[in-house]
């Protein structure tokens, strides 16, 4: 899985949602890493928001993020699209000083 920059080049963000392919109405479960200079980013703060911005919405549902199986891997849940077009997510990551935004825009 690919690395993607944040906006401001603080952090490396890898992301895979299960399960494969998305389908509408279904819950999904999104795995996140972050990496800054090279090394996995413990103990982050990261929020997830996002929605189709061509219909002015938000997101059906309010995802939570929870630490993953070990403490530079983090679980976003509650993630669910309902409908067909372009999607917005947008996950903030906090860790020590540094706060970042990576934008992901997901046809469907």
């Amino acid at each position: 899985i690919p690395f993607q920059s944040t906006v401001a080049d603080h952090y490396e963000v890898r992301y895979d949602s299960q399960p494969k392919p998305i389908v509408f109405n279904q819950i999904y479960l999104v795995n996140v890493g972050a990496e800054a200079d090279g090394l996995s980013v413990k103990g982050a703060e990261i929020t997830v928001v996002g929605g189709m911005p061509e219909y002015n919405h938000g997101l059906p549902t309010e995802p939570l993020v929870r630490p993953g199986a070990n403490d530079c891997e983090y679980l976003v849940e509650g993630l669910r699209f309902h409908m067909a077009g372009r999607w917005e997510l947008n996950f903030k990551i906090k860790a020590g000083d540094k706060t970042d935004t990576l934008m992901v825009s997901l046809d469907l």
